[in-house]
């Protein structure tokens, strides 16, 4: 019996649905009879809607017109852009040539053939990437103010280099999250162990009794990274503190074999780390206090006799953000020391989680804005000294504020992303990024040597988000370049353009799937979607 005796629907509906999709497209390759079976436009759109689930609040789907096979294959291995301040090897280039004072402001794509990322995130002078195995590829460096610091002042020797290409980082397991802290990243991988990086040559594996693994309240989930401090979400809702080996409190033990190399090595295609312990003196915050009841927001009525805990952190300077499973959003610290920390409590910021109240502000915002019939908070994000919280789907809403915020404060709404469909919120030291059900990218505030991505001011037209507001003005600035500096952009403006480049058709629809900034870069996971009749 030969394979092309088995029914086709054997193949369509059992076989394929057991059978890694690179084999299914080898075995198209081997008979015009395979080519047409390997090619079913039934299979490969149930395909993508079963693998790439997490894109179903997208209209990613609803769009596409082109074949399934190859939008499968575009989601496998979307395109890689960056742009801003690319400096310090966050280019991605082993050679380039600088750009100056202009930045890159618009995007720029780095290519990695053959490698499935689907998650992306910015350091202050880096980014850090996952791919579809959880392996995590790396490229800039941790420390981009190492060579200004005293000798007493260097963490590491290495913290400084610059890795100038993305390279894998050899990890004993998957990573599953990644925290970004100023000088310092903080990673939790498959097995729920947890690592920090002062460079990327040793990884240093966090030791403690709090960390055992052995109940919810010692088993990490999720990680926040603040400029000096990282915090350790648990299964349980607690929340765990330290800092790392050479910042803030010396509240970390370093324990290293005498056998070992001092630091790894980097390879043609990864950079070899080498392990330590770190045995660390962690701070359990205390718990959330009681909250009021959330009345008519949207998805609680099945919540209303679960418990109350926190299910996302997130970390500005010297505070942490949390979120509630029920759409509490609250706010804890300074967290600069320990002292600081025994003094410090949570804080309910109720403007920022009760419906009515966000549905007031948002009214009262702007009266031509649609109003949410029952917001709830869905989602945060926080860097530097600003944190937002948001709400996805339709009815989107984007609140926004910083560490003085307190409980009273009115939030700041983002009136050019309500009811925008909103995914996803990012922010730099002074610009913002907000991605779109649609695959837009959406940016505003400061030009940051090209951080919004909206082109190059000087060939902007005159008026346009991003560029000069005056002829005069621009004319200064052109005889002037770097004296008279492009403003700010008050509210979210785009989307950004992408351009792969390469060719003379018409320019693809391309739909961005993963967003992240930092310091005053921005970078994207992006796919481009296939053609009618390709």
């Amino acid at each position: 019996m030969h394979l092309s005796d088995i029914p086709i629907g054997m193949f369509l509906h059992h076989l394929f649905s057991l059978t890694p999709a690179r084999d299914i497209l080898s075995l198209g390759c081997t008979s015009k009879f395979f080519a047409t079976v390997c090619a079913d436009e039934a299979f490969w759109k149930r395909k993508c809607l079963n693998d790439f689930d997490k894109y179903s609040s997208t209209t990613i789907f609803e769009i596409n017109t082109g074949p399934w096979k190859q939008l499968y294959t575009a989601l496998s291995f979307p395109k890689l852009f960056v742009w801003g301040h690319l400096d310090t090897g966050r280019r991605g280039l082993e050679s380039w040539v600088s750009d100056g004072h202009d930045g890159f402001p618009s995007p720029v794509e780095i290519e990695l053939p053959g490698v499935r990322l689907v998650r992306l995130d910015a350091g202050s002078w880096s980014f850090n990437a996952l791919d579809a195995d959880g392996s995590m590829y790396v490229w800039g460096t941790i420390d981009g103010e190492a060579l200004q610091h005293m000798p007493w002042q260097i963490k590491s020797p290495m913290s400084a280099y610059e890795v100038k290409r993305p390279r894998r980082l050899a990890m004993p397991h998957p990573i599953l999250d990644i925290g970004c802290g100023r000088e310092h990243t903080t990673v939790l991988d498959s097995q729920s162990e947890i690592w920090d990086f002062s460079d990327w040559f040793i990884s240093c594996r966090l030791r403690s009794p709090l960390l055992a693994c052995t109940a919810p309240e010692s088993t990490p989930c999720q990680i926040a990274c603040g400029w000096y401090f990282s915090a350790i979400l648990t299964r349980s809702g607690d929340v765990l503190i330290f800092w790392p080996s050479g910042l803030g409190p010396p509240s970390s033990i370093l324990v290293a074999d005498p056998d070992t190399p001092q630091h790894g090595t980097i390879e043609e295609d990864h950079i070899d780390c080498i392990y330590r312990q770190l045995h660390v003196d962690l701070c359990r915050l205390p718990p959330i206090p009681r909250l009021p009841e959330l009345d008519d927001a949207q998805g609680l009525a099945e919540e209303r006799h679960t418990g109350l805990y926190l299910v996302k952190i997130a970390a500005t300077i010297r505070q942490i953000i949390g979120l509630t499973n029920k759409g509490h959003v609250l706010k804890f610290g300074s967290i600069e020391d320990k002292d600081m920390l025994a003094s410090a409590s949570w804080e309910y910021l109720e403007n920022y989680s009760e419906p009515s109240k966000i549905a007031r502000f948002v009214q009262a915002a702007d009266s031509d804005l649609e109003v949410p019939t029952s917001p709830r908070i869905t989602d945060i994000t926080a860097h530097f000294p600003g944190f937002a919280a948001y709400s996805t789907g339709p009815e989107s809403t984007v609140l926004t504020g910083t560490e003085e915020t307190h409980a009273r404060s009115r939030p700041r709404v983002v009136r050019g992303l309500q009811n925008r469909g909103v995914t996803a919120v990012t922010m730099g030291d002074d610009h913002w990024a907000a991605l779109t059900a649609s695959g837009e990218v959406l940016t505003w505030g400061s030009y940051m040597r090209g951080a919004l991505g909206l082109g190059q001011p000087l060939a902007l037209p005159i008026g346009a988000p991003g560029g000069y507001r005056t002829k005069s003005v621009l004319d200064s600035a052109r005889r002037n370049r770097y004296m008279v500096g492009p403003p700010a952009v008050a509210e979210p403006a785009g989307p950004v353009q992408f351009n792969t480049g390469g060719t003379t058709d018409a320019p693809r629809q391309m739909f961005c799937i993963a967003l992240t900034a930092s310091g005053w870069h921005t970078g994207t996971l992006v796919v481009s979607m296939p053609r009618e009749g390709e």
